[in-house]
Order: C-alpha cells, then structure tokens, then sequence
C-alpha cells in the first residue's frame, strides 16, 4: 500500500528554465522537487496514523524507485518494512480486516495534501534552479 503522485508540473517558465542546464541537474532538480512534493502527504500520514505504540508511525516515510530500466523514477510514501522499521501491518489499520474496522490514514493525507504537494514541488524547484543559475554565474559547477 502506497501512494504515489503522478504529475506534471504545468509551469512552463520553470520546466524552459530547467531545460538550459545539463541533464545530471535537471535529473536531481526533478528528483528533489518530487521528494518535496512527497513531504506534506507524509506529514499529514503521520499525524492521521493511529498511535498504539508508534511503530507504524516510525515506519513511514518517501522511496525512491527505478523502473527495471532505469528510465522513470517514483516517489512513494509509503510505510517501510525490516530492519528497525515494522509497518508491514499498515494496510490492515488502512482498509480494516473481518475483525477489526477500518482507521484510513494515507488515502485522506493525499487527498487533503495533494494541492499542498505541487505547490511544494513548484517552490522546490524555482528555489533550486535560482541556486543552479547563481552557481552558473559563479562559475562553479
């Protein structure tokens, strides 16, 4: 169970300023506009998660994903599983079991963030290409 955001940033001055630089920076300019773009759902997840003893809540958090051939990364917010994180019960708290009533958490942090999220993304990626151009003029790389 995770969610993801497929979008594209419709802002035209920023998508053009982005194109004048080279490819390894337009790659991590993307890349960190959609991690920001992940940060408001995964905030509003954490305060929705119901809190028994926290781990669920530990769990969550934003992965990065390559398809098989490397050509499109994913962001997800999703919860993590093994090692010190134990989120592998998220989707019985999410959707419920025969037992127990369904608590949602993640579908009403997409759905009350996602205008909050590309808003996020946009301001990431203006802030950081105005960074790259200052990084232009000085000449470092």
């Amino acid at each position: 169970m995770s969610i993801e955001i497929k979008s594209t940033l419709k802002t035209d001055d920023l998508l053009e300023a982005l194109k004048q630089f080279p490819q390894n920076i337009q790659k991590n300019v993307l890349n960190g506009a959609l991690r920001a773009g992940c940060k408001p759902i995964l905030d509003a997840a954490k305060e929705n998660v119901p809190k028994d003893t926290g781990n669920l809540k530990k769990s969550l958090g934003i992965i990065k994903r390559r398809s098989r051939d490397k050509s499109k990364v994913r962001f997800s917010v999703t919860p993590r599983r093994g090692g010190k994180y134990d989120g592998f019960y998220a989707h019985m708290i999410e959707f419920g079991t025969s037992k127990m009533s369904a608590q949602p958490f993640m579908r009403p942090a997409f759905e009350n963030q996602d205008n909050q999220s590309i808003e996020a993304a946009k301001k990431y990626m203006a802030k950081r290409i105005d960074k790259e151009v200052e990084k232009a003029k000085n000449g470092r790389s």
